[in-house]
């Protein structure tokens, strides 16, 4: 299974798979946005966006530590690939890749 989050489709792996699957033969509201032959996982009758401040603020509602996480999802991410893409995407320079190359690769 797979789900296009942009442009490209990405596979989903198991068990995640699975439980989009479940979600997709039991979608609650499907009177609203398309009904039930929409191809929108979630469909919604408000066309567009969520606005980043959006998220953020329920994100924040559900006692989410959006530092942390944001902190923990780099540092997932550069051992993953090099470094200097990710800083470089993130507005850091060279000093800071290195940085956190160096503390992802530690024990």
């Amino acid at each position: 299974m797979s789900i296009v989050l942009g442009t490209h489709p990405t596979d989903l792996p198991e068990p995640f798979a699975s439980l989009v699957r479940d979600y997709l033969v039991a979608r609650p509201n499907l009177r609203i946005g398309g009904g039930p032959d929409s191809a929108w996982l979630v469909p919604s009758p408000l066309a567009g966006r969520l606005h980043p401040n959006a998220v953020m603020d329920r994100l924040r509602d559900l006692g989410v530590n959006l530092l942390g996480a944001r902190s923990r999802a780099i540092g997932a991410l550069v051992p993953e690939c090099p470094p200097s893409p990710v800083e470089e995407a993130l507005g850091h320079g060279a000093q800071m890749a290195f940085l956190r190359a160096g503390k992802a690769a530690e024990p």
